[in-house]
């Protein structure tokens, strides 16, 4: 058996949770919403930076695109697959501890990068680091807060997020337009605004680390685990080639044929859009990333077929990840992209744009998360399909909001927009994630959260920011660019969403 049994009788509801007071939980929440914040604001910082790497390093806006978006999120979900596995079995909290540690390290060695291939391995090394956090961080909340309570609380974790990403604009900004005119043509070590920007960037973390190793959990958990196996065990599931190793150790004619189907199909599919876009190292990557994640869910439908289910026959969390993939492609391109366009639009300088963006997102998209989360606990009360139709209206409700944004006459009339377009765009976050929740049972809920996400970061943040730099790189106008992207995004997570409402009345599982 490639994968191990977590338990016989962890598969219903957690134990009574133990007597650490009524406020623990809030104090759990309260940690992990940091954690999720310096998440946001070691990934969010290249935004920001953006323009002043593109002209450092001679790089265009489609290989920006990708630097922020595919690069990112192939090794983020594909790892993020393979921790949140350990996190079903081993120290959710020790695993959030660690990774903090690694990814801010590497956010420091991005202002290292002299080349688009140096900037590429540092981006893949803070995905990483930063894939564990959310998958643990789902799967120990759903533990300390009851289902009437799980999606706001997913909320409060997830606006963390938002707050990090618009921090991350400002501080970024902030330091790199300090730094530069500090020391116009004599930094030292020759160092360039944005470079001490992710120097800075990475600090916050590791100080953070040591309090997530405080945080308890209720739990059962399998007390003779250890790191090191589980690692290997979970790598030659996710990782190439480890895994193509792993599928013809199980000597089963079926399970290699399928693989050897779906290795042949990507690689077809992959090399003619990558020869059609010229854009080989996007369409390569992505297909990697696609054919590990495949792999890995042919292997564990062959040894714990009832886990596998969850993801093949439940049409209900593949029509809502798709969704919700296709509704954050409009948060990530958007993520990326404006600050770019009011540098080049309204001639902004990075810390004026920092700063107004930084603002923006943070309060549009904490407060877009909470409503949506609250949102979402009131009508799953009057109807299993609450959580969807909030999901949904996130999809039509930014539109008209992000076209008076591109269209403003100044940058203060652009972002003033842009805070309600952002506000309605994040209103499916919490729903999102609380429904996955409620559809897979305890010992296999982090895995759930794991593949969800695994899905959103393909769809959206894999294609999203991609997008847009390939279509401002044609077009010439980023503005047109990214309006046309989220037009097109916005009607395919609609009828995704259309769809998994049709099934979750039957598929979801009772508290």
């Amino acid at each position: 058996m490639l994968i191990e049994q977590r338990s016989t009788t962890d598969t219903t509801e957690a134990p009574a949770r133990p007597a650490h007071g009524r406020r623990y939980p809030i104090y759990v929440l309260l940690v992990l919403t940091l954690v999720s914040c310096v998440s946001a604001l070691d990934r969010q910082i290249f935004s920001i930076l953006a323009q002043s790497i593109k002209h450092d390093l001679g790089l265009t806006d489609t290989e920006m695109g990708f630097l922020f978006g595919t690069a990112f999120a192939v090794f983020h979900a594909l790892f993020g697959l393979m921790l949140a596995r350990l996190a079903d079995g081993w120290s959710r909290q020790r695993l959030i501890a660690a990774a903090l540690v690694a990814w801010s390290a590497i956010t420091g060695f991005n202002g290292l990068a002299g080349n688009f291939w140096q900037l590429l391995a540092a981006r893949m090394g803070v995905s990483i680091g930063e894939s564990v956090a959310s998958p643990a961080a789902f799967s120990l909340l759903a533990e300390w807060f009851p289902a009437r309570r799980r999606a706001t609380a997913l909320a409060v974790y997830s606006g963390g997020a938002f707050v990090g990403a618009g921090l991350g604009l400002a501080l970024g900004g902030a330091v790199a337009h300090a730094w530069d005119m500090h020391f116009a043509g004599a930094a030292p070590l020759n160092l360039r605004g944005w470079q001490v920007a992710f120097f800075a960037a990475g600090a916050p973390g590791l100080c953070l680390a040591l309090w997530v190793r405080t945080l308890r959990s209720h739990a059962p958990r399998l007390r003779d685990a250890r790191l090191a196996p589980l690692v290997w065990r979970e790598m030659r599931l996710a990782v190439p080639p480890l895994n193509c190793l792993a599928v013809l150790q199980q000597r089963d004619g079926a399970l290699l044929r399928d693989n050897l189907v779906l290795m042949a199909a990507l690689t077809v599919l992959a090399s003619g859009i990558a020869s059609w876009s010229g854009d080989w190292v996007q369409w390569l990557l992505l297909a990697l990333g696609v054919y590990a994640a495949g792999t890995w869910l042919q292997l564990l439908n062959r040894s714990e077929p009832q886990v596998a289910a969850l993801f093949i026959r439940r049409r209900t969390l593949t029509f809502l990840s798709l969704g919700c993939g296709f509704a954050s492609a409009i948060n990530a391109a958007t993520a990326m992209w404006m600050a770019p366009f009011l540098i080049r639009t309204y001639g902004l300088n990075i810390a004026q744009a920092g700063w107004q963006l930084g603002v923006a997102f943070a309060a549009s998209g904490w407060l877009g998360v909470i409503i949506g989360g609250v949102a979402a606990d009131r009508l799953r009360e009057i109807t299993p399909r609450g959580r969807i139709h909030v999901a949904t209206l996130a999809t039509a409700l930014p539109l008209p909001f992000l076209w008076l944004s591109i269209h403003a006459a100044t940058a203060v009339g652009a972002v003033s927009w842009l805070f309600f377009a952002n506000l309605f765009a994040t209103l499916w976050v919490a729903a999102g994630s609380t429904s996955v929740q409620e559809l897979t049972p305890l010992h296999a809920r982090a895995t759930a959260s794991a593949f969800y996400l695994l899905v959103v970061t393909y769809v959206g943040m894999a294609l999203g920011p991609y997008t847009v730099g390939k279509l401002s790189d044609a077009l010439g106008n980023l503005g047109s660019a990214i309006l046309s992207q989220a037009c097109v995004t916005a009607a395919l997570a609609c009828l995704c969403f259309v769809f998994a409402a049709r099934h979750v009345a039957r598929e979801q599982l009772p508290e």
